[in-house]
């Protein structure tokens, strides 16, 4: 993967991006339940997105409306606030 280093305000940008849709920290914690199904599908997500690198190098997802590809690649700079959404950015 060759792609450049983003800066902090871009991290911080993309885990606004990453984790607008996913449930918050409050909603975890009422339901247990919840909170496995949440890891498991996060896990699977980052999957998808390095098997697509590796091969067609797209992802199609549904967004506002209707499904766009976006590039792997440039979603697994994305899959460290995936897997781990409270860790802080360096």
């Amino acid at each position: 993967m060759d792609l450049p280093e983003l800066t902090k305000a871009e991290k911080e940008a993309l885990r606004k991006k990453v984790l607008s849709g996913m449930p918050s920290k409050a909603d975890l914690a009422r339901d247990p339940e919840l909170a496995g199904i949440d890891a498991a599908l996060r896990r699977a997500a980052v999957r998808a997105w390095r098997r697509a690198a590796q091969h067609s190098g797209t992802v199609s997802v549904y967004e506002n409306g209707k499904v766009v590809r976006l590039d792997a690649k440039e979603l697994l700079r994305g899959a460290d606030i995936v897997l781990n959404p409270e860790a802080e950015i360096e």
